[in-house]
């Protein structure tokens, strides 16, 4: 008999690009880089992505310009990339129309490959687009673009900036604060400043922009013959110089044309809990004379329903749904929503201003007087202020609704206490033209292009080639119908629920709720409240623009614009401040990561991690020009830089190995510093990379490997270093993906990317088969039916995340399988099934054989729940032993190796020997593993026949079981649990032939299948005695474990239909005989039954004892408890509950404790049979959580939310022990202190003394 413990590697890649492991691992373990290396892109020859130099290519451009739009051009700014090699100067390119003639162009360039000095990586081109022209871009060695003659002339001095675009001539003062200072069309005045921007607080304070040189700057910010931007930064201030806001405006001007783009963003400088705003103005001073009206647009979209008026009138959109126009103070007419333009009429012409996003933003007011136009980004006439409290923004019935503790102690005491908005910017963008000619028709053309502007688009196919994102394959519909149109239908499931959930206002526009639940009675979905906003979770921000660049859609282009814009200005903060009485400081730059996302801005700042994504902001500048998310992307840059210096925020994730946290990090860093060629980041990043790789080194080279938060930045990282440490990590973390087992339980597991990335690297198409067997499930699971309220989800799986993960990242999988001669199949469903109980193995012949066993212990994807955080400390003071052993048909100990909990790991795989022996049924066991809940699989190659016997058993992860149908019964029946949780299941039973016997779905909530489901399956004579399927779709995600048992035939099962075998005899699997009291307990035993409850009254005696009272801000209540419920029960059951306190076992997933406003998960799972020691200490006055759950001395648990309720009178008159749930208690204690650090020492329910409460001291 002999047993080993061995070191599992995985497989060794094959074919092109194969590696030595041995290398490898030396090279981790030792921290050497195997070969010191610049950049690369890692791609085998026939992969490259990389171009020879060209004397001339060129580059087909999409022109998307309204039909509806009655202009015959439009200024457009868009961005191009370039592969490696392909171009050195933006001097040689040019843009050409359908005739091959070249068009006025303004080009710059904005990224390099590989240094500052590289290759062209991205430039951005200024051209006039004309409605109908088809356009391409020219570039390379012979290609020479025109010198320009441009109408657009700047003229700038020490007063300021005068613009002329040959149509207007636009001056800006560096002494006064105006926006514009004047106006001219054809040499006539159109504007003529009188008034600044200015802001009004609640008491009535106006704070308008200030002349003061010290805050006042005006630049040029960008000088080209197509287009000029003037850029002005300043604060607002009331007369006593308090400032408010401080303010970023830029004024676009475009070569010949009668009209100025306005881009304002102002940031928050002021106490939100102070200090309200009544009004936010922009206003537009026409030249002094007689208005005679203005026209408003009543609708949205061009051609929309027009009303003229005379003055003084005004637009309000004061919500999605509603507007209202006012003429002279009365109610003229109201709707529902407007594009948001109004044409002011004069003696001098047509004024026209467009404020966009007018509805989506809302609320927001356009004003028409004698002197001109206001644009109220705040509107001043309304009855609600811009207040930035939680109970304002959501309005009564919402906060009431929302207004809970749902995580750790976030919101505790109130949403009010958490939503501080000092930081918060909020962006606008206007357009204002001009005209002469008086019935404005060319100025409302102009104003109705804002809300659908034409746009120019490189090429997709050519887009997707240049590599800036990837192997990225551009939309394809005829190669993969099914999977384009799926795709479409997932994103449908986000603008759906935009407008079905009313994502839209000031505060919500750009974002889209994060997880919702179902109303059957209204027949709708409601926001949940934890993380109630997606903002970046899970690459969300980037996907838009990911399916952008491979479409070329306009649909995907606005959501990330809307996206970009909202998360820049409401999901981050711009300031540094400590702002008094508020628990946490605000940091320029940082980003809110949720913390509840009840209110976007609400909590603390995060510092760097998994959700670090930076990528839109480069995105929204490279292919737009949009400067301000540039602005952001080095503001949020500099935040990271200083993170763990003295004096600004620290992140312990910059100091270890933090899984997913490292790879967000390294990610982000790596973006950083090809966007910047700053060493700091790379610096960082070397930093990240080496906690990777003394982590590999821990785990047999493997590390976490998931799309969402790991392989961009590995992957990345390994491109912009060519260090082959990382590579090595990669393509070890991807061949661990083949094995199919989900890093997580739910859709941030999957992984499209990264193998992909490895197929490219290698050439090895295995990596591909896994993934395509995961997305063509995908197809299957997504509803493309009719019905809005339910298309789009992928049924079973929770829709924000699973479609996002797929959306942003199958597209690699699909470039990457578009480059085979031939398709592959996907890989078949992996037996990652596991037992908890025996696995019988059946040896013939009675020869000597090898059996690898894999021990599984708290650990994700075989436990569900929350995971134990704190196994490492249990381990350690539970001195847990165990050992698997193998059986001969006598049941004597052929093999066995011992178990080791490494606090490290709560996993590991065994080699066990067995040598020749007597021949029969061989079983393969656990023992001494009565603390834990451990089960066990055969892992790789075994010789013999297996099955699982049924019986006081549950199978892991089973996707397919076979049991034989009886030989001479004319039916058998099946009885089955589910231990699963928010998922849809479905359960097939198949014939020999593959043909459904019998087939139900069950949509599990937070309740797993606790009752019996019982099937009675009729044989056909010809099916007797053939094997049958109970397949279980999907087997993954939260669906831990099936419980089934056959009733009619052998109570056996295998996965595979060549590992079942008949046991000649079934021996019985006994359960360990339960201890009758626990170790240094003498006082009695109290059996409580199922159903069955005990009562401790307040103040009266109990079996010679008193309960007086209790403590109730501070104190532990402690026992001793051995669980008697049935092994097979996967239901909640109560252990006891005091008032507002509820100590219960949450099925087979762990110890729950909910406290008034605590609410803790533990993972830790009390078995049947096994005494534990459980304690519940409280104390409200702590600064951080407010209740434990310490189990045999250690503190589990993880702190959730629930509703907030009162922390006095939370007790009721009776402690009441037992419910549903049957056991064995003893040593109940009650105390009027905080006993953890005694629990902690090993003194469980110590005699009564002085603080104890229940029993009294003697």
């Amino acid at each position: 008999m002999s047993a080993r413990q061995v070191l599992r590697v995985p497989g060794v890649v094959t074919g092109a690009g194969a590696f030595v492991l041995s290398a490898v691992m030396a090279a981790l373990c030792s921290f050497v880089s195997l070969a010191e290396g610049q950049s690369t892109e890692g791609y085998l020859p026939q992969f490259t992505r990389t171009v020879p130099r060209a004397s001339s290519g060129r580059i087909p451009l999409r022109l998307d310009y309204p039909e509806e739009l009655e202009l015959p051009a439009w200024p457009v700014t868009f961005g191009v990339p370039f592969p490696r090699g392909a171009l050195a100067s933006a001097g040689n390119i040019r843009v050409v129309d359908g005739a091959g003639i070249g068009v006025p162009v303004q080009v710059l360039r904005t990224a390099t490959w590989d240094g500052p000095d590289g290759d062209i990586k991205w430039v951005l081109v200024d051209m006039s687009a004309r409605k109908g022209a088809t356009y391409a871009l020219e570039y390379g060695t012979a290609v020479q673009r025109a010198e320009l003659e441009s109408q657009l002339t700047v003229a700038d001095s020490v007063d300021g900036v005068t613009v002329s675009t040959g149509a207007l001539r636009v001056e800006f003062s560096r002494r006064k604060s105006h926006l514009m200072s004047g106006v001219w069309l054809g040499g006539e005045p159109k504007l003529q400043a009188r008034r600044r921007m200015d802001v009004v607080d609640q008491n009535g304070t106006r704070y308008v922009t200030s002349d003061r040189p010290e805050d006042y700057r005006l630049e040029v910010e960008t000088r080209g013959a197509l287009r000029v931007v003037v850029k002005a930064t300043g604060w607002y201030r009331d007369a006593a110089g308090t400032g408010l806001l401080e303010y970023v405006t830029r004024v676009h001007l475009y070569a010949g044309q009668p009209f100025v783009r306005v881009i304002h963003t102002f940031v928050v400088h002021f106490d939100t809990d102070k200090t309200f705003l009544r009004d936010v103005a922009i206003p537009f001073d026409a030249p002094t004379g007689t208005a005679r009206k203005a026209v408003f647009q009543l609708g949205t979209g061009f051609g929309a329903e027009v009303e003229r008026t005379t003055l003084p009138a005004r637009l309000v959109q004061d919500s999605t749904n509603h507007f209202s126009l006012m003429e002279a103070g009365e109610l003229l007419t109201e709707g529902k929503r407007v594009g948001g333009w109004v044409v002011h009429g004069s003696e001098h012409g047509v004024m026209a201003v467009a404020l966009r996003n007018m509805w989506q933003d809302h609320p927001k007011e356009l004003e028409a007087t004698e002197d001109g136009v206001i644009a109220h980004l705040w509107p001043a006439h309304s009855e609600r202020m811009l207040d930035f409290r939680a109970s304002s923004v959501l309005g009564p019935e919402r906060y009431e609704r929302l207004d809970g503790v749902y995580h750790q102690r976030w919101y505790e005491g109130g949403l009010d206490k958490y939503d501080q908005a000092m930081g918060l910017a909020k962006t606008n963008e206007l357009i204002v033209a001009f005209s002469d000619d008086l019935d404005g028709k060319g100025a409302m053309a102009t104003c109705a292009a804002q809300e659908k502007p034409p746009f120019v688009v490189a090429d997709s196919d050519w887009m997707c080639r240049t590599d800036v994102f990837g192997p990225l394959h551009p939309r394809d519909p005829e190669r993969y119908p099914e999977i384009e149109k799926t795709f479409d239908v997932a994103f449908g499931r986000y603008e759906f629920l935009r407008d079905h959930l009313d994502n839209y206002g000031f505060f919500d526009h750009g974002d889209v709720n994060y997880v919702v639940n179902w109303d059957e009675e209204n027949q709708r979905w409601w926001e949940r409240p934890w993380r109630r906003m997606a903002s970046r979770f899970y690459g969300i921000s980037v996907m838009p623009w990911t399916m952008f660049a491979r479409s070329g859609d306009r649909r995907y282009l606005q959501w990330a614009i809307d996206n970009a814009k909202h998360v820049m200005d409401i999901d981050m903060t711009h300031v540094t401040a400590d702002v008094p009485g508020y628990p946490y400081p605000k940091w320029k730059g940082g980003r809110f990561g949720g913390n509840g996302g009840i209110i976007h801005y609400g909590g603390n700042v995060y510092d760097v991690g998994c959700d670090s994504h930076v990528t839109p902001w480069l995105y929204y500048y490279y292919l737009t020009g949009y400067r301000r998310a540039w602005d952001v992307f080095h503001e949020e840059g500099e935040f990271y830089l200083n993170l763990n210096k003295p004096g600004f925020l620290g992140s312990g994730h910059l100091r270890r190995y933090a899984h997913r946290m490292t790879g967000g990090s390294l990610r982000l860093l790596t973006q950083y510093w090809w966007a910047t060629w700053d060493q700091r980041y790379l610096d960082l990043a070397h930093t990240q990379a080496e906690h990777c790789y003394e982590a590999a080194a821990k785990s047999n080279g493997v590390i976490r490997h998931d799309d969402v938060y790991m392989n961009p930045g590995l992957v990345t990282y390994y491109q912009a270093t060519g260090d082959e440490r990382m590579k090595a990590i990669i393509l070890n973390n991807m061949k661990e993906a083949q094995s199919g087992r989900l890093v997580m339980g739910d859709p941030r597991g999957y992984t499209f990317y990264g193998p992909s990335m490895a197929y490219y690297f290698t050439g090895d198409t295995s990596y591909l088969g896994r993934p395509l067997a995961w997305l063509q499930q995908y197809l299957k699971d997504v509803n493309v039916g009719e019905d809005p309220l339910h298309r789009g989800i992928p049924e079973g799986h929770w829709d924000m995340c699973h479609n996002c993960v797929h959306l942003l990242y199958a597209p690699y999988l699909l470039g990457a399988l578009a480059t085979l001669d031939r398709p592959i199949e996907p890989a078949p469903p992996v037996d990652l099934s596991a037992s908890n109980s025996e696995v019988w193995l059946s040896n013939p012949d009675g020869r000597a054989f090898d059996v690898p066993v894999e021990w599984v212990c708290y650990k994700r994807p075989y436990f569900i729940g929350v995971s134990l955080r704190q196994w490492a400390s249990h381990c350690r003071r539970a001195k847990l032993q165990a050992e698997i052993v193998v059986l001969d048909p006598d049941g004597n100990t052929v093999a066995s190796a011992p178990v080791r909990f490494d606090p490290d790991a709560s996993s590991g795989i065994v080699d066990m020997s067995v040598p020749e022996g007597k021949a029969g049924m061989y079983r393969v066991a656990m023992r001494g593993a009565d603390k834990v809940p451990m089960k066990i699989r055969l892992r790789g190659h075994v010789p013999y026949q297996w099955v699982y016997p049924l019986e006081r058993n549950a199978i892991s992860k089973a996707t397919d079981l076979y049991v034989r149908t009886p030989q001479a019964a004319e039916a058998f029946t099946i009885r089955y649990k589910l231990l699963a949780l928010r998922v849809s299941v479905e359960v097939s039973v198949l014939d020999s032939q593959g043909e459904i016997v019998v087939s139900e779905r069950h949509k599990i909530g937070s309740s797993p299948l606790g009752a019996w489901v019982t099937k009675e399956l009729p044989v056909p004579e010809h099916e007797r005695g053939k094997l049958w399927c109970i397949r279980v779709r999907p087997p993954g995600g939260d669906n831990q474990e099936m419980l089934l048992r056959v009733e009619g035939t052998v109570p056996v099962a295998s996965t595979r239909p060549d590992a079942f075998f008949t046991p000649e005899s079934l021996p019985v699997v006994r359960a360990p005989v339960p201890a009758a009291a626990p170790p240094t307990v003498t006082e009695p035993v109290r059996v409580v039954p199922a159903g069955e409850t005990f009562r401790i009254p307040r103040g009266k005696r109990v079996e010679g004892t008193r309960y007086e009272g209790v403590d109730e801000t501070r104190g532990t209540l402690e026992f001793w408890l051995r669980p008697d419920w049935d092994p097979d029960d996967i239901t909640d059951g109560n252990i006891l509950t005091w008032g507002q306190m509820r100590l219960y076992r949450r099925s087979q997933v762990g110890t729950y404790l909910k406290l008034g406003a605590a609410y803790l998960q533990s993972g830790y799972w009390l078995k049947p049979g096994v005494w534990n020691h459980v304690a519940v200490v409280w104390d409200f006055e702590a600064e951080r959580d407010k209740a434990w759950i310490c189990i045999n001395g250690t503190v589990f648990g993880k702190p959730y939310g629930g509703r907030r309720g009162e922390l006095t009178n939370w007790t009721s008159d009776e402690l009441t022990i037992g419910g549903n749930a049957a056991f064995h208690i003893t040593g109940l204690r009650i105390w009027d202190h905080d006993r953890r650090a005694q629990l902690g020492k090993g003194l469980l329910s110590s005699p009564p003394d002085q603080h104890s409460l229940y029993p009294a001291a003697p």
